[in-house]
């Protein structure tokens, strides 16, 4: 069931396997009886920041096998534009535990505590930081250039520009705006 749901959160694949298994299985155990089973995902896409804001979106990639990790950011203003030199910030990720870590006061003494150290530290740069948990595919442009430098073993560091292989993700978010 999980990597169904996951298929479908993050690949965007549907499959009615499951579904077709839990309305048979429910049928088994209510005695025939057809069962309606729907699967409802909500979609939330990205957002532009509040105005005056620019949004950091940012996400980690970490492969046990090799001991690699790789993590990655963009930032966007309220304009959908690429951007440098900045007073306020959104601070998006799409792991609640790392949101909830960096909203805490107090040492982080936790495996990733370096990291939330290190973004507060950021953070104390700009008159306004504020942070949000958004779902996977809200996050989609920082993980797939999370994923692809994972994958292609880059340490990548593009001001104003994006790697090829992600002008589509952007894309999509700008297409999300619109409608």
């Amino acid at each position: 069931i999980w990597t169904e749901r996951n298929k479908l959160l993050h690949e965007g694949q549907h499959s009615t396997a499951t579904v077709n298994f839990i309305k048979h299985y429910l049928g088994e155990v209510d005695g025939g009886r057809d069962k309606s089973v729907v699967c409802r995902v909500p979609i939330v896409s990205w957002k532009l920041p509040q105005e005056h804001f620019v949004k950091i979106n940012f996400d980690a990639g970490f492969c046990q096998q090799n001991n690699k990790s790789c993590s990655e950011i963009i930032i966007r203003d309220d304009s959908d534009r690429l951007s440098i030199g900045f007073s306020s910030v959104e601070i998006e990720c799409d792991s609640l535990a790392v949101i909830q870590k960096l909203k805490e006061k107090g040492v982080e003494r936790s495996k990733i505590g370096a990291y939330i150290c290190n973004i507060r530290t950021t953070c104390e740069r700009y008159q306004h930081c504020v942070f949000h948990y958004v779902p996977k595919h809200a996050n989609g442009v920082a993980r797939l250039l999370a994923t692809e430098g994972l994958k292609r073993n880059v340490e990548t560091y593009l001001a104003g520009a994006i790697p090829s292989f992600a002008h589509k993700a952007v894309e999509v978010d700008r297409q999300q705006l619109g409608s």
